[in-house]
């Protein structure tokens, strides 16, 4: 990461995965090994929530295919002059000066810069996109419990 970026607003501190072979490094591999083999130990969801499942499954759908331009549209226009986006190229090019253009593929690009482009992104702007969601998603919700109320009758 660059010591230069800002810091993350309203995140938790990034913390660095501990060196390899380390005493940390075992010790997370063994809670991922504990969390990967038990899952059958986890509390079941409550009936109301399964049975919802598919409802939401039903909304996530919609939102991929008719919600999620409009909120990039948005979001294009929200940060249209704003200083984020030279921020985030002239992160993505130190990192690659650094490395040199033929050590470096575009996925170690983006993992470099999508933290610090992800903190930078202004608040209003993130708060304005959690609400066009939110409202896309309680209305969608509203809409499909509207229908079973009508199917049960």
């Amino acid at each position: 990461m660059n010591p230069s970026a800002p810091a993350r607003v309203g995140y938790e501190p990034i913390t660095p995965l501990p060196e390899p072979n380390s005493e940390e490094d075992r010790i997370r591999k063994k809670c991922l090994e504990i969390i990967e083999q038990t899952p059958d130990e986890y509390p079941p969801l409550p009936i109301s929530e399964v049975v919802q499942m598919p409802m939401y499954a039903e909304v996530e759908k919609e939102f991929e295919d008719t919600f999620r331009d409009e909120c990039r549209d948005k979001l294009r226009e929200l940060m249209k002059d704003r200083p984020w986006r030279p921020l985030v190229q002239q992160t993505a090019m130190q990192f690659i000066e650094q490395r040199g253009i033929e050590h470096v593929t575009l996925e170690q690009v983006v993992g470099e810069v999508r933290d610090i482009s992800r903190a930078a992104l202004p608040l209003d702007v993130a708060n304005e996109l959690y609400e066009m969601c939110q409202k896309f998603c309680a209305k969608a919700l509203e809409n499909r419990d509207l229908n079973w109320s009508d199917r049960e009758q």
